[in-house]
């Protein structure tokens, strides 16, 4: 009789977690649907941060990958810049 009463236990555990996680996954899904275009902005803000301050971008800041000291691009505004070693300059 005490196993029995062990197993519907465990059952019941285990229904109250699953009941929890899906409780949780509702939540989550109701909040995204809800601050999606707060989410969005965000998101892309963040990436223009990150475009501007030439991270991330495999050639856009220092590093191995980076640029090297008077390379040149077209900069956001069209005006030329060139690398001075840690930042891009106008001109």
């Amino acid at each position: 009789m005490r196993i029995l009463s062990l197993k519907r236990r465990r059952g019941a555990g285990m229904t109250e977690y699953i009941l929890l996680v899906g409780l949780i996954a509702i939540l989550l899904t109701t909040v995204v649907e809800r601050y999606k275009e707060q989410i969005r902005v965000t998101i892309v803000g963040t990436t223009n941060d990150f475009d501007k301050h030439n991270i991330g971008n495999g050639s856009g800041g220092p590093g191995p990958n980076g640029p090297k000291v008077g390379d040149k691009r077209t900069g956001p505004n069209g005006q030329p810049q060139h690398w001075d070693g840690s930042s891009w300059v106008d001109g």
